[in-house]
């Protein structure tokens, strides 16, 4: 299984993706969209959303 089959239903749309500038700023861009995604669907799916506190645990 590759990791991408994991991003089955994640969509990231072009305007979350900062306007062209370093390759690398927008490498980053892509990794922190992906991992925001990823934080949602897990806090969704264990039910944590809308308690505070849980996005920074999650992070780590």
């Amino acid at each position: 299984m590759s990791p991408l089959d994991s991003l089955d239903g994640v969509t990231i749309r072009l305007e979350d993706i900062r306007p062209a500038g370093r390759a690398i700023g927008i490498v980053n861009d892509i990794y922190e969209l992906i991992a925001k995604k990823f934080r949602e669907r897990i806090m969704k799916e264990l039910g944590y959303f809308g308690v505070k506190g849980v996005e920074s645990s999650v992070r780590g």
